[in-house]
């Protein structure tokens, strides 16, 4: 016989990492996202990212290699991928960890700083060039 699983709702809580803890996925069902932090913390956690394809989890989630991607409405395709996760081990381990590197990768407190000094370099170096002109 499978193995039965089961969806639990947390009510808000101050301790949310003690409850990624004993998750087996990160299901993130999304209409409309921007950059979920939700997403980020969880995959940071090693938890694997079934996401809806939707606002910038693209830009986080390459499908079955950071995650899976999963059109926002459609109830099939979510039970697949879910299935796919639950009953893989192999692969959820594996997009988890590659989920994993990316964040800490990309998404550290150095790469963000890189990336928002990045921005106002070029700000600053535009501005030049229309004083210059």
């Amino acid at each position: 016989m499978p193995p039965r699983h089961r969806v639990v709702y947390v009510p808000f809580t101050d301790r949310p990492f003690a409850f990624c803890r004993l998750a087996a996925l990160s299901a993130l069902p999304s209409r409309i996202e921007g950059l979920s932090i939700a997403l980020l913390e969880t995959m940071a956690l090693g938890l694997p990212a079934v996401v809806s394809h939707a606002g910038g989890n693209p830009d986080v989630i390459t499908s079955g290699t950071t995650g899976v991607l999963v059109p926002p409405l459609d109830p099939r395709a979510w039970a697949d991928a879910l299935a796919r996760v639950l009953g893989d081990r192999a692969f959820a381990q594996r997009i988890a960890r590659a989920g994993r590197d990316l964040v800490r990768r990309e998404f550290s407190l150095e790469r963000t700083a890189e990336r928002t000094e990045a921005v106002y370099r070029e700000a600053v170096e535009r501005r030049r060039a229309l004083g210059a002109g």
